[in-house]
């Protein structure tokens, strides 16, 4: 996802990270490693990676930053391990 990660430093340098509170990249066929620098958009509450074609795993270290996260879309993709989501609880109102 090196096109994602290129616009993830554009969009935080831009908004100073926490202020973006919605993203979606649903049927971008962004492809590769879901980049590290997503986790410092702490101030996320929705996110939609679903319809790419991402490679690896899903970590918990690429989410633990995203504390006000409510809703993840991470459908049609294929993943080779998501262990970490079992015990995620989103944030209820």
């Amino acid at each position: 996802m090196e096109s994602l990660q290129v616009w993830l430093m554009v969009c935080r340098n831009c908004t100073g990270g926490a202020a973006l509170s919605y993203l979606s990249t649903e049927g971008n066929k962004f492809n590769g490693i879901i980049p590290s620098n997503l986790g410092q958009l702490s101030g996320m509450y929705r996110l939609d990676l679903s319809s790419n074609s991402p490679e690896g795993d899903i970590t918990e270290a690429r989410f633990s930053q995203l504390t006000d996260l409510e809703h993840l879309d991470i459908s049609y993709n294929s993943f080779n391990e998501l262990n970490f989501l079992l015990g995620f609880e989103p944030k209820l109102i």
